[in-house]
């Protein structure tokens, strides 16, 4: 019989995550859309070779860009309801 017992190894093996493996980057948003809007939605992305994702991201994207741009002079007073300055 052997009677000398062998050295622990010093290598730690990395206990393996349970569940589904990160598949992306980015997080997770769930929105909620009218029926109407997202079935244009998925028209517009079959109709253009996009995935519905990427297209409510492009759409987003394209509003932000659109809500952070400086607004033309006296597009905003119309709004109000107040005449344009001359």
């Amino acid at each position: 019989m052997y009677t000398n017992a062998m050295a622990k190894s010093t290598l730690s093996v990395p206990k393996k995550k349970m569940g589904r493996p990160a598949t992306g980057h980015d997080p997770s948003v769930t929105v909620r859309l009218p029926v109407d809007t997202l079935t244009q939605v998925e028209k517009w992305a079959e109709n253009n070779g996009y995935s519905r994702s990427a297209t409510v991201a492009l759409a987003v994207e394209l509003g932000m860009t659109i809500l952070t741009a400086p607004a033309k002079p006296g597009r905003a007073a119309k709004r109000r309801g107040k005449p344009k300055a001359d």
